[in-house]
């Protein structure tokens, strides 16, 4: 066979197997983004700022006797054993987010203050947003994280004021100075998350 009539059959061959016919179809690739949570802590709750002091008379603190801080840094005395400065500091927390996404706040319900050895209670944590309120008038009552949270929508510039209570009787108190920085404190948590 001459290679003339091999190459009449390979393109005979070739014809009648066809070539094959090529299709595309575009997948397009969809991302969304959005601009993820973050917390910035402008001020820790204080009772006492400056340098001032809470006054307590030995022998008399029962179980009236309370200290409140409003989320509008109002400070009060709750029966007689406790005296001192009516003005505070709420606990303030910027939320950096997405403008106009909702979320959702929740929060521990108390703290443990310190002086080292000797501690108090923190409870009937509240929180209210961008505007402080007296002590009970908060726009949420803390229940712990993540439990019955309160709901929000971002406006892009939203702050979480923090307030609370220390029950007087809940443990000894001394001439000292009682954090939840100290050995045996506990702090309080707030917590965001897009809905």
């Amino acid at each position: 066979m001459t290679f003339k009539k091999l190459a009449l059959m390979s393109a005979a061959v070739m014809m009648m197997t066809g070539v094959a016919h090529a299709v595309d179809q575009d997948v397009e690739v969809d991302a969304e983004f959005r601009q993820a949570l973050s917390l910035t802590l402008n001020n820790d709750i204080d009772f006492t700022p400056g340098a001032t002091y809470i006054e307590y008379t030995t022998g008399s603190i029962d179980a009236a006797d309370f200290i409140t801080l409003g989320t509008n840094d109002t400070v009060a005395y709750v029966d007689d054993a406790f005296s001192g400065p009516t003005t505070g500091q709420a606990g303030d927390v910027s939320i950096n987010g997405a403008t106009g996404a909702d979320v959702n706040i929740s929060c521990t319900t108390g703290a443990t203050i310190s002086d080292g050895t000797n501690t108090l209670s923190v409870d009937q944590m509240q929180v209210s947003m961008n505007t402080g309120d007296a002590f009970g008038a908060a726009d949420y009552t803390c229940a712990g994280l993540g439990t019955t949270p309160h709901s929000y929508t971002l406006t892009g510039t939203d702050n979480i004021l923090m307030g609370g209570r220390i029950v007087g009787n809940s443990g000894t108190i001394t001439d000292s100075v009682y954090s939840t920085t100290n050995a045996s404190g506990v702090a309080a948590t707030v917590r965001v998350v897009y809905q």
